[in-house]
């Protein structure tokens, strides 16, 4: 099973509906919770390049379901505080994403294959580069080596 495909079932499992095709937004995805706990992913396929950068996605918009770090605040709070919020938000909804799809010692495994490019590492793990850039920057920051 791909990591992909982990986390198209992990939705599935958890009720959570992916949406693909939602082109209304610049963004490559985004979540939502109605106020009846149902919980909805709308990835945008004409901005997402492969299954590797849809993992990425995925797996971050889970992120966001899973620890509820889905206030989209900009429209109501002070625009400082908003941007403070949606940083926030978004680390939290990567921290759930890195430690689930590409947990650090996964990562060493990888590296002890000694691959030649940050793309043949990405590959190997299944994700995007930047998504792989930006989990081995998180671990650094932790004091995972």
């Amino acid at each position: 099973m791909t990591k992909l495909e982990g986390l198209e079932n992990f939705a599935y499992q958890n009720d959570i509906d992916i949406v693909s095709d939602y082109a209304q937004t610049e963004r490559k995805g985004y979540c939502m919770t109605t106020a009846d706990n149902q919980s909805a992913i709308f990835l945008n396929d004409y901005s997402i390049h492969g299954s590797h950068e849809r993992t990425s996605v995925l797996a971050v918009e889970l992120g966001h379901i899973q620890t509820g770090a889905l206030l989209d605040c900009e429209s109501y709070l002070d625009s400082h505080f908003a941007r403070w919020v949606k940083v926030k938000n978004k680390i939290l909804a990567k921290r759930w994403a890195f430690a689930e799809v590409l947990p650090a010692e996964q990562i060493q495994a990888a590296l002890d294959k000694c691959p030649s490019s940050n793309w043949e590492l990405a590959e190997d793990l299944d994700v995007s580069e930047e998504f792989l850039r930006s989990a081995m920057t998180f671990y650094i920051g932790q004091g995972v080596s």
